[in-house]
């Protein structure tokens, strides 16, 4: 008898085992969409902690935003962090938009399509950040990963890449210029119009590339 309740509790624990890993692994993913009207809308500005920023031009009159977040572990016993709640931070203030998320131990892809604004300005703290564009002024600052522009000569006006540990680079401009020092590089540059695009990268690789 007493073997066989043995067995019985340890087939009960496996099993609440088993469910209690498996809800850990289910919060530890989750995704939120927002549609957000751009009406009045002239300066938008993207701020992420960790993660990827893709954002690229569409037609009407609204942003569309997904993101996608997954927990991270930390601490001292290893535990995924829940993002089943997470979610973006939205404000609209005199025609500039903001958008923004910094919860620790999470990871957050952005997916952003958007139709044209005079000036996008981006920052991501660690991460990958790749941004398509036409007559939009764009200001890309990474702390740790890459950053890259795709931009149209016709509506592109001064070009600057720098960073301070790794590569930049200017492709399809006009008057390129690139100066090296010992880890660090800037790269400079024009395109045939009036909206300036500038990527700063601390540690990593910063591009522009003008289509």
């Amino acid at each position: 008898m007493k073997t066989i309740k043995a067995l019985a509790i340890a087939i009960v624990f496996a099993a609440t085992a088993a469910v209690t890993a498996g809800n850990a692994y289910a919060n530890n993913e989750a995704s939120v969409s927002h549609e957000i009207s751009m009406a009045n809308i002239n300066h938008v500005v993207l701020n992420n902690s960790v993660g990827s920023i893709y954002v690229s031009e569409g037609e009407g009159d609204y942003m569309q935003l997904r993101v996608e977040f997954e927990g991270k572990r930390s601490g001292m016993l290893r535990r995924v962090k829940d993002v089943s709640d997470a979610d973006v931070t939205i404000q609209e203030r005199r025609g500039v938009l903001t958008v923004s998320f910094g919860e620790k131990n999470v990871e957050a892809t952005w997916y952003v399509t958007m139709p044209s604004v005079a000036k996008l300005n981006v920052d991501l703290g660690v991460g990958m950040a790749d941004i398509s564009v036409s007559a939009t002024a764009v200001v890309l600052d990474v702390g740790v990963g890459d950053g890259k522009v795709t931009g149209k000569l016709e509506y592109a006006g001064t070009l600057n890449a720098d960073v301070g540990v790794g590569a930049a680079t200017i492709h399809g401009g006009q008057d390129v210029r690139s100066s090296r020092a010992i880890v660090a590089e800037t790269s400079s540059g024009r395109g045939n119009g009036e909206y300036p695009i500038s990527v700063s990268v601390g540690v990593g690789d910063a591009g522009i590339r003008l289509r």
